[in-house]
């Protein structure tokens, strides 16, 4: 997205989780250290569990979400529409994904020297509260 939008992308700026929840607040918490005068005003995590450790510490931090900070998912768990506020996140079709994976997998192991190749599905945006206006440029 960012190379579509012509936007450099900025090292800095991204960190690494655990693709838990704990993975997400130590994230965050790495993020809004390094960025103290140049804090973000928004974050796009690598699953909703990750964004939800994300938004826990950036409550702890005394932001509030999405006034201050946007926050996004990956997954669109059953309980991303319940965390305060509801999580915004992408839709992935996960009985598709893991058709595709088990396919791939059966492929593989039939002809474990063929190449490799990309399965793209389809995503869908779910706007929820978690999300907030940007803010004005300056």
């Amino acid at each position: 997205a960012l190379y579509d939008a012509d936007i450099p992308l900025d090292e800095s700026l991204v960190v690494e989780g655990n693709f838990q929840v704990d993975g997400g607040e130590r994230a965050m918490s790495q993020l809004l250290d390094l960025k103290k005068n140049e804090r973000p005003t928004a974050v796009f995590c690598l699953n909703d569990e990750m964004a939800i450790g994300a938004m826990k510490k950036i409550r702890q931090s005394g932001l509030k979400i999405p006034d201050q900070m946007s926050v996004v998912g990956f997954d669109d768990v059953d309980w991303a529409a319940h965390t305060l506020p509801p999580l915004t996140t992408v839709q992935v079709p996960k009985g598709e994904l893991a058709g595709a994976a088990i396919k791939l997998l059966l492929q593989r192991m039939k002809s474990p020297h063929a190449i490799s190749y990309k399965v793209l599905l389809p995503t869908a945006l779910v706007g929820r509260e978690s999300v907030g206006k940007a803010p004005p440029k300056l």
